[in-house]
């Protein structure tokens, strides 16, 4: 049980979008196999999907496209209940809501603890089911599989939020930051990320995080939609099958920094990578073998509080985003923290 007393809620802050790809998850396909779900061809498991904010002006997005969604009849939903309207090949789906991202702090002895929370708004949750494009790369061994991503001009105030209520020391940009540039989507996201050392930089790891918690389950389309997966293809009840996702037993990592996206303006991205060092191995519905990046643990969880969280130390989230603000702004020879640095990041 998560002890709330125990965290200081530092600020919020709009999402601009959020993607989590959980059928990157080996641990939760062989999961969801064992318990009879025709994984992944009859019944795919969903990304949570939204995809709200930070268009430039007059290059809005058009909505998910009909062939990626999962449809909202599939979780009980009709159009009208999610607000969208049906265009040619592609719904539009509504913008004044959405997700937010909420800073917590905690003490941990000397440590400080930062708990970046994903909170939906009500009355509805404003994002998607879709079903994973099967591109040259098996999704189990995608890196990135996670990402949120904020309106860059919230970067400053981000920044002094959390350093008004951490100790600040001496030495906190001691460690030399490398700064790594990477494209993908096909050439829609072109988008830079730091690394604390050599090490990480070479494998282009980013930062290493705390863990996370991140529960399938906790997104309220999602059981109905496996409830009706069940009846239509096949399946026990989801109600039983172990559905969050905890970083246990493995190291994992975060790219923080610079996102330019296609039609958007800049953005701070937060993106999980998983470790190429961890594997995992399942068998698949036709009893291949199948391997890829291990993700976590699974464990139960009974859906009611809703935690998805990443957890990373505070100092160092502090000290990657100071690194963002001061790239994006080309202020590579001064320090938005510290006046005493003579060159940031390299």
């Amino acid at each position: 049980m998560r002890n709330v007393s125990k965290f200081l809620q530092i600020a919020e802050y709009v999402l601009e979008t959020l993607q989590i790809y959980f059928p990157c998850s080996l641990e939760i396909q062989e999961e969801l196999i064992r318990l009879g779900y025709q994984i992944p061809i009859k019944t795919p498991i969903p990304i949570i999907y939204g995809n709200y904010k930070g268009y430039e002006e007059g290059k809005g997005s058009v909505g998910p496209k009909k062939q990626a969604i999962i449809h909202p009849s599939r979780y009980g939903k009709t159009l009208a209940q999610m607000g969208w309207q049906e265009f040619n090949n592609y719904y539009e789906v509504p913008k004044e809501q959405g997700a937010i991202l909420r800073m917590e702090l905690e003490k941990v002895e000397q440590d400080a603890l930062l708990h970046l929370n994903f909170i939906f708004k009500e009355p509805k949750p404003n994002y998607h089911l879709e079903r994973i494009s099967y591109r040259a790369v098996e999704p189990s061994k995608w890196s990135n599989w996670a990402m949120f991503y904020i309106d860059l001009n919230d970067l400053p105030d981000m920044i002094k939020a959390l350093s008004n209520f951490i100790n600040l020391p001496n030495r906190l940009c001691d460690t030399s930051a490398y700064v790594k540039k990477e494209i993908q989507q096909g050439g829609q996201e072109v988008s830079f990320f730091f690394s604390l050392g050599k090490n990480y930089h070479a494998k282009g790891l980013g930062v290493p995080i705390i863990g996370y918690s991140l529960c399938l389950g906790c997104f309220d389309h999602v059981l109905p939609y496996f409830d009706f997966e069940g009846k239509q293809h096949g399946g026990s009840s989801i109600i039983t099958a172990k559905l969050r996702l905890l970083s246990s037993g493995i190291q994992t990592t975060a790219k923080i920094g610079l996102s330019k996206m296609i039609n958007k303006h800049h953005q701070f991205m937060f993106k999980l990578v998983a470790h190429p060092d961890y594997k995992k191995k399942i068998k698949k519905l036709d009893g291949k073998m199948i391997e890829g990046k291990a993700r976590g643990e699974l464990t139960y969880c009974d859906h009611k509080n809703k935690i998805n969280e990443v957890v990373i130390d505070a100092l160092l989230f502090l000290r990657v985003a100071c690194l963002t603000y001061n790239f994006y702004f080309n202020k590579k020879s001064s320090c938005y923290i510290s006046k005493s640095i003579t060159q940031c990041f390299y």
